[in-house]
């Protein structure tokens, strides 16, 4: 059973991460789905003018801390399905 590390959303999506890969191997991308990003972070940031936290920079942080290219798929309800595809694609092409 994969447990959770904590409550922070990055740190619980890396964990999550290294559960799954096999004996601390990398993956070759990282493909996140969201609608929203990490919301108390990304709506915290905006007030400083940073905006940490949304989509694409939460996908490139989790790729940093995993050594991966990354990208976000942010599609509103779709997000899954589309990233889902977009996986696929990755996997056919040989790139992942």
């Amino acid at each position: 059973m994969l447990e959770l590390p904590d409550t922070d959303l990055l740190a619980v999506l890396e964990g999550l991460a290294r559960q799954v890969l096999p004996g601390g191997e990398t993956c070759d991308v990282v493909l996140l789905a969201t609608t929203k990003g990490d919301v108390p972070r990304y709506t915290e940031s905006i007030v400083n003018g940073s905006y940490a936290g949304n989509p694409a920079d939460l996908a490139h942080e989790l790729g940093r801390r995993l050594g991966a290219p990354a990208f976000a798929v942010s599609a509103a309800c779709a997000s899954g399905p589309v990233a889902l595809g977009e996986a696929a694609r990755w996997i056919l092409s040989g790139h992942a």
